[in-house]
């Protein structure tokens, strides 16, 4: 069982990032995908960071606008260690997403949502 220990979210020169800590083991997962939702204050828009890895390697790193579906692919920003990710993506391509108030971690396994954890809002 994956559970979120931590989950943080930072902006700042020129980027937006967000950090999950964990615990439970993801080596045996074909699919992990970390994302943090960031929602707009009416809860009306809804912006994904996400970073994925398939068969243990990289994948995609992507902001994906739910309200239009427009995924952008984004280059690999991210450090990935034993029970610890942190992901950056540029501020522009997240745009005013980033001031957005609700922040949530997500870590889904093989296609299956396996944690949740609201992120504080970093002041």
């Amino acid at each position: 069982m994956t559970q979120i220990a931590h989950a943080g979210q930072t902006d700042g020169g020129g980027f937006v990032a967000f950090d999950i800590r964990w615990d439970g083991d993801l080596s045996g997962a074909s699919s992990v995908r970390w994302v943090a939702k960031v929602t707009s204050p009416e809860g009306d828009g809804c912006v994904e960071l996400g970073y994925e890895q398939v068969g243990g390697r990289f994948d995609s790193q992507y902001v994906l606008d739910a309200s239009t579906g427009k995924r952008q692919a984004v280059e690999e920003n991210a450090d990935l260690g034993d029970g610890e990710i942190t992901v950056r993506f540029p501020a522009d391509v997240v745009g005013v997403a980033a001031t957005w108030p609700t922040w949530t971690a997500m870590i889904a396994v093989d296609g299956t949502d396996a944690a949740e954890h609201v992120i504080p809002k970093a002041t």
